[in-house]
């Protein structure tokens, strides 16, 4: 067996990899141990999601929506208490940890008041959008390969691993990014959408999805949608003109939802 980044032998990792990481509701989607070597593994954790993930925006939409870090953690943010005093505000969590409450807000909206205390914190809205970002693309590049490797696992995944066009996105990820390497951000639909399951009627709330696009031109994008955020990375070289040209023929139609007739 080998890793599917470094490409050495990875008989001997223990580590199961995470598509999309835990801390922003990737539970579900993960790779058999091995897929990811566990240098790659530790190294990702370290040096891409880290980064990402310690985005403030993104930070916030964690604390927003609850999600927990592997050690059952979500992050803070910081409020005003009184309209005069910095406080850090934490969320209650459902395992009973709480970490340094300055202010007990377990049901909480962006202004929370008492008989003698205000307290004033940000709110995410669907105008925030993580700007374009070297951070940005070599984390969705991460994501991209791994989920590429998953969809086509049952056919082997030697031919990928030696496939050289994808090398330039595996250096990106793992040891030499690329500055110039674009990653298209644009939110396709609010971050608390509503969804309702067509069989059963029961509503649900979408927290990632992705899928491929290949366009006309031969170039091989990778569409994913975190909380109604699309990123889309092309997956052979570092320009999106491509991606660009078919949303414009597509009327902006998200290529998770309009299935293209080529």
């Amino acid at each position: 067996m080998r890793c599917i980044f470094c490409k050495e032998n990875s008989s001997d990792s223990k580590s199961v990899e995470h598509i999309i990481p835990e801390s922003l509701g990737g539970k579900k989607h993960t790779l058999p141990v091995g897929i990811v070597c566990d240098k790659c593994n530790n190294d990702f954790a370290r040096e891409v999601e880290k980064p990402f993930l310690e985005n403030e925006l993104i930070k916030l939409l964690r604390f927003e929506q609850s999600l927990e870090s592997k050690k059952g953690i979500i992050p803070s943010t910081l409020g005003v208490l009184n309209t005069s005093h910095p406080v850090y505000v934490w969320k209650e969590l459902r395992s009973g940890f709480a970490g340094h409450i300055d202010v007990d807000i377990s049901a909480y909206n962006s202004i929370l008041a008492t008989k003698k205390n205000m307290l004033i914190f940000p709110k995410y809205s669907d105008e925030m959008l993580v700007a374009e970002s070297v951070i940005v693309s070599r984390f969705i590049g991460k994501i991209a390969i791994e989920a590429f490797a998953q969809r086509i696992m049952h056919l082997g995944l030697d031919q990928f691993i030696d496939d050289v066009q994808f090398n330039s996105l595996r250096n990106h990820v793992r040891r030499q990014p690329i500055l110039s390497w674009i990653c298209n951000v644009r939110r396709i639909y609010e971050t608390n959408k509503i969804w309702i399951d067509s069989n059963t009627g029961e509503t649900y709330q979408v927290m990632n999805e992705w899928d491929f696009l290949y366009t006309e031109e031969k170039e091989f994008y990778f569409i994913v949608a975190i909380f109604g955020t699309e990123y889309a990375i092309n997956m052979g070289d570092g320009t999106i003109d491509g991606y660009n040209e078919w949303l414009s023929t597509h009327n902006n139609e998200s290529p998770l939802y309009v299935k293209d007739e080529n």
